[in-house]
This record gives structure tokens, C-alpha cells and sequence, in this order.
């Protein structure tokens, strides 16, 4: 007797999909164009999501740039990324937290380099290890608050 457990289901649940597309395409009682195309395109959005994270956390960067009061923070790859452009008096400080998201019996923690300001927050650097976050945080304090700086 074959037993197959929840995780066994759930691994081949893709290969069954896939099979099962495939092989309804071409048939009268198969699966509609749109649907089909809506398939189709979430599994290229998902391989889509899965290479971006991937990369971003190969060779992303995060650049932060000060030039008076204006400020600009820079998250991608190379050209190809995300600027978010602010003026550095709406902020009140930089610092780090911890994001937890619980789905499931699956649980996981995800750092952020944090701006603040009284009505708001803006959230980055995410992929950027523990040790970079806090040299952001440092360097950013050093040059945007400085008042706000430790001492010693």
C-alpha cells in the first residue's frame, strides 16, 4: 500500500497542474483560453518574484545619497531599481527593526533599516545582512542627524 503524505501532495501539486494544462489545451473540455492565460501568467509572476528576490540578494545595493537638505535612497541593481526621493528635515531618525509574519506553523523574521518620522515610516534594506544594516544605520546618523549621534 502506496501512502502519500500532506507534503508529498503539496510537492507534486505543480507537476499535476502543469500536466493537467497541458494536456486539457488542446482538448474540447479543457481549460479556456483565459484561463489558461491567467495560469500561466501567475506561474511566470511567481518565477518572475523568485529571480528579482534572488538577484536583489546577490547583487543588490542600497545608496543613500545627502546633498542639503535633499536626500535619495537607491535600492536595485546597477541602473535597474527603486529611488525614493525625500527631504531629509521630514525625518527624525534612522534606526533598525524586526518585522515578524507568522502563516501557518511557518514563522520568519525580516530586518529593515527604518526612517521615522512623527506620522511615518519608510522601510528598507530589507535583503542587506544585519552587520549592513547597522552600517547604514551608523553612517546615516553620522551624516543626516548628527545631533541625534551617540557620543564617544
Amino acid at each position: 500500500m502506496l501512502r502519500v503524505g500532506l507534503a508529498g501532495c503539496l510537492t507534486s501539486l505543480p507537476f499535476v497542474l502543469w500536466w493537467d494544462l497541458i494536456r486539457d489545451l488542446g482538448s474540447d473540455s479543457g481549460f479556456s483560453f483565459w484561463v489558461t492565460l491567467a495560469f500561466l501568467g501567475a506561474w511566470f509572476a511567481a518565477i518572475v518574484y523568485a529571480w528579482i528576490i534572488g538577484l536583489m540578494t546577490l547583487f543588490g545595493e542600497v545608496r543613500i545619497t545627502k546633498s542639503a537638505d535633499r536626500g535619495q535612497i537607491f535600492t536595485g541593481i546597477g541602473k535597474l531599481g527603486w529611488t525614493h526621493d525625500f527631504r531629509w528635515s521630514e525625518w527624525t531618525g534612522v534606526t533598525t527593526i524586526v518585522v515578524s509574519s507568522n502563516v501557518g506553523r511557518r514563522s520568519s523574521k525580516r530586518h529593515y533599516v527604518v526612517l521615522e518620522a512623527p506620522a511615518k515610516r519608510y522601510r528598507f534594506g530589507s535583503y542587506v545582512p544585519e552587520q549592513g544594516q547597522a552600517f547604514i544605520v551608523q553612517q546615516v546618523r553620522r551624516l543626516a542627524f548628527p545631533m541625534a549621534a551617540p557620543l564617544g
